[in-house]
């Protein structure tokens, strides 16, 4: 028996719209450098399935079976998978409906902080391959532009002076900037500096985090004339950062 598959010509690409950076973060699926946060709800759902699934495979073990011998087991993870799919899909579609005619992503590790390795593994493998299938299929579909750049120190970096150190990211949802003390949700300023590196080197794919974070304060001596491994040295004073102030206009928006 056979079946004609009518394939559609690819979309032409988007000429007009915005270039966007987009961060995959812990609280929410997708944040972007406009400030849409997107998915919000994800990690309470993952966290419920979470303790459905390790209280399942406990019973599992007790019981000498294999979690994977388990149509329940493998129903849970099925469901997880779809869930995750249909997320990243509804989520991108949402973008592509906007005046948007690149979207600019880090190369994703899809692992959430607080749940199961083997969650972790399952939303991982999920959460990559719907990203990438969608993404191409915007592309193809909607005529978007993807652009794919390195993750190395982008949750360090502060988005308006260049400054990294881990101590920026005061806690999973605060980033504030030891140098020029830049306050905002720590994913948008993520997704802004993933969005800065589109049009550096190939967003330097190939590099190594040490080269990353090398080229990094090279740039940063250069702008603002201090070494930022000796301001990383430094340690706070009353929660503020040692360096000195600078004006508000010298720091870009």
């Amino acid at each position: 028996m056979f079946a004609l598959v009518k394939k559609s010509a690819a979309a032409p690409a988007r000429t007009g719209g915005a270039s966007i950076g987009v961060d995959w973060g812990l609280v929410s699926m997708f944040t972007t450098s406009t400030g849409q946060i997107l998915g919000q709800n994800l990690h309470t759902w993952l966290t419920e399935r979470d303790s459905e699934l390790t209280a399942l495979t406990a019973q599992l073990q007790r019981h000498g079976l294999k979690p994977s011998k388990s149509a329940r087991f493998r129903a849970l993870n099925t469901r997880i998978r779809a869930y995750v799919r249909n997320e990243v899909g509804r989520l991108l579609n949402q973008l592509a409906t906007q005046d948007v005619r690149e979207i600019v992503v880090e190369k994703l590790d899809f692992r959430f902080g607080g749940l199961s390795k083997r969650l972790n593994r399952i939303v991982s493998r999920a959460g990559r391959a719907a990203v990438t299938k969608k993404l191409a299929s915007l592309t193809e579909t909607s005529g978007i532009a993807v652009t794919e750049v390195n993750p190395a120190h982008t949750s360090r970096t502060c988005s308006g002076c260049g400054y990294v150190d881990a101590r920026n990211r005061t806690s999973q949802q605060r980033f504030r900037c030891r140098f020029c003390g830049r306050k905002l949700l720590a994913d948008i300023n993520a997704a802004r500096t993933v969005l800065g590196r589109s049009g550096v080197q190939g967003g330097w794919l190939c590099w190594s985090r040490d080269r990353v974070l090398a080229w990094l304060d090279r740039e940063f001596t250069a702008r603002w004339r201090y070494d930022p491994t000796r301001l990383r040295e430094r340690p706070t004073a009353r929660g503020r950062s040692t360096a000195p102030s600078l004006p508000a206009e010298s720091i870009a928006a």
